[in-house]
């Protein structure tokens, strides 16, 4: 029998492995095979899926393993030159980029993050459906008007509301980490990309926000300096975690079902070309370019211009993905009423 086969099948069924469709598993078995032939397979397996020995496992972190193995197994689908992965290209430190390899004369290199997103209980004690409430951007006032608002809230018979944990500045320690694994000597030539991968559309405008809200990383008020992520040149959006989380089919293990959105770092290297970015991005099947088109006209004359430049990627998943595209990138709904 298969050594990675027979570890998955004798894993706890608090492992996701051993409680998912064949169809999932079989894909990882190919997937992580393909990806990790050497003799370190046995090592990987449990370094970064916690099998055969689980004492350190969680959902959270098989999460992160499985968007880095889907994120390299797509790639290495797209037949690129000199593939690899935990490929070490900072000789400053001794840190790996998740995916490198070469397209036409543009080196890539692909850090891969993974967000934590707690789940929310979606009613109280009292069966009262429950709000979760987020501050965009860091406004001064925003504090100050969200407790307001929770108070108002929470003082009506209709629903409780709480206030979210700040996310913005994980998405900055994505940036940041990720610029310390790229290659400092980065040329023209070369592309360093930050995947995020994100739970559904909602977590995926969470994550739009962090970036251009008032003092966005990527606005001209970045509450973080940035030259502490120069070298990241394009950040891509997805909603890969949530392929993981609440999908989990053969697909899952490359991206060919993943919503894609890339956006460029305004902070970034002044010697980035488009070249670069084209080639570099050619592997994915994205939605930069179209993202870039859309634009939203507010039905409501009272809606600030900033809003819908904040809520973009929400108004771009709702209002421009036609239904046969919402149901291939989320076929599980989890918001209830968000289309139909």
């Amino acid at each position: 029998m298969n050594d990675t086969r027979s570890i998955i099948s004798n894993a706890s069924t608090n492992h996701i492995l051993r409680k998912s469709e064949p169809e999932y598993v079989e894909g990882f078995i190919n997937a992580f095979e393909a990806v990790h032939p050497g003799r370190r397979r046995a090592e990987i397996l449990q370094h970064k899926f916690f099998l055969p020995d689980e004492s350190h496992y969680s959902d959270d972190a098989y999460y992160q393993s499985a968007s880095e193995l889907s994120v390299a197994n797509h790639i290495r689908l797209q037949h690129p030159r000199h593939f690899q992965v935990d490929k070490n290209v900072n000789t400053h430190r001794q840190t790996d980029v998740d995916v490198h390899f070469r397209t036409g004369p543009t080196t890539v290199d692909v850090e891969v993050k993974c967000p934590v997103e707690p789940a929310n209980p979606k009613v109280d004690e009292t069966e009262k459906p429950v709000l979760l409430l987020h501050s965009a951007g860091r406004r001064p006032d925003f504090p100050g008007q969200l407790l307001k608002l929770q108070s108002d809230i929470n003082s009506s018979p209709g629903a409780t509301a709480v206030i979210g944990k700040k996310k913005d500045n994980t998405s900055k320690d994505f940036l940041v980490h990720a610029h310390q694994k790229f290659n400092p000597l980065s040329s023209a030539d070369d592309l360093n990309v930050l995947f995020i991968a994100g739970g559904s559309w909602g977590h995926m405008g969470d994550s739009y926000m962090h970036l251009y809200a008032d003092g966005g990383l990527f606005t001209a008020y970045s509450f973080h300096p940035t030259t502490d992520f120069e070298l990241v040149d394009v950040v891509v959006l997805s909603n890969l975690r949530y392929r993981h989380q609440h999908v989990r089919d053969a697909d899952d293990w490359t991206l060919k079902n993943v919503l894609m959105i890339p956006r460029l770092n305004p902070h970034g290297r002044v010697s980035r070309t488009s070249d670069a970015i084209d080639r570099g991005l050619s592997v994915f099947e994205h939605h930069l370019r179209r993202f870039n088109s859309f634009t939203e006209v507010a039905e409501d004359v009272n809606i600030p211009e900033n809003m819908l430049l904040y809520m973009k990627l929400h108004h771009y998943v709702n209002k421009e993905l036609t239904r046969e595209e919402k149901l291939r990138y989320f076929p599980v709904n989890i918001y209830q009423n968000a289309w139909p």
